[in-house]
């Protein structure tokens, strides 16, 4: 089964929050993943503002790692 990820679902995948179970329950039931290009601009950007409303703490390199182990390989958003 092709299953379409949004942003919402991608980091609720990476980051622990409401939701995380089922989002990663249907990311694992996946044959395989499909997303607009535009969702790793959305996910940076949502990470780094999460960052800087201090909704996450020490999201850095633990988040990212997180983001690998998912089978995901981005550039860590909240380095500048």
């Amino acid at each position: 089964m092709i299953t379409y990820v949004d942003t919402s679902t991608l980091l609720k995948v990476v980051v622990a929050e409401e939701g995380s179970d089922r989002a990663t329950r249907i990311w694992e039931a996946a044959d395989a993943l499909t997303a607009v290009a535009l969702i790793m601009v959305e996910a940076r950007a949502a990470l780094a503002a999460a960052q800087r409303g201090g909704r996450l703490t020490s999201a850095g390199a633990a988040l990212c790692d997180a983001a690998r182990h998912q089978g995901l390989h981005i550039a860590n958003p909240l380095v500048g």
